[in-house]
């Protein structure tokens, strides 16, 4: 029997040693695409793109929610302050901003080391003033698979204390008034949805 979240402790300790292995195996298939359609889809053309460009495409969103539940578990199990949560944060600061910006520097410096001191002519050639430079390191545009990192850090740092907020608002809500205001949620929406 499945308990609450974070009670099936055998079942959540097995899934976090197998989903991120598979993931990661699905994310490999994601980049191994490589058959060219010529004459037509081919059966094999059509295999590898269902797995490809269908299929595996679960595994990404997959690892925001593994990562989402893994961070906002303890909020909602251990009854987290602000203060604490604030302390979490700066933790994600050096796990997960240092080393975007570190890569993203690092990608940027190669295309400006390559394009003003070797000549080399590229389509996106960084520009030398700060405001570019500072665009093309947070917003990541010479190493676009950094866009991963970039989503983890916005929905890391922007939903952490909307989700504390919403748990520490429902924890004290009896079960039939969480429905009361998830119904008038569902009415909004329909309303909403048929303007």
């Amino acid at each position: 029997m499945v308990g609450t979240w974070g009670e099936d402790k055998l079942f959540s300790n097995n899934f976090l040693n197998i989903f991120p292995v598979i993931s990661a195996l699905m994310v490999m298939g994601i980049h191994s695409y490589g058959v060219k359609i010529q004459d037509g889809i081919t059966a094999a053309s059509f295999i590898e793109g269902f797995f490809s460009h269908g299929l595996f495409c679960a595994a990404v969103p997959g690892f925001f929610i593994l990562s989402g539940n893994l961070f906002f578990k303890s909020i909602y199990l251990q009854n987290r302050t602000v203060a604490e949560i604030g302390h979490k944060l700066k933790k994600r600061v050096l796990s997960l901003i240092v080393p975007f910006l570190a890569w993203s520097g690092f990608y940027w410096a190669f295309y400006a080391i390559g394009n003003h001191c070797f000549g080399i002519k590229m389509q996106h050639a960084p520009s030398l003033t700060i405001a570019d430079i500072l665009s093309g390191i947070i917003l990541y545009e010479y190493c676009f698979p950094l866009w991963f990192l970039f989503q983890l850090i916005f929905y890391t740092f922007g939903l952490t204390f909307i989700v504390f907020y919403i748990t520490k608002f429902f924890k004290n809500k009896s079960y039939m008034e969480k429905n009361m205001i998830a119904s008038k949620g569902r009415r909004i929406i329909a309303v909403g949805n048929e303007a």
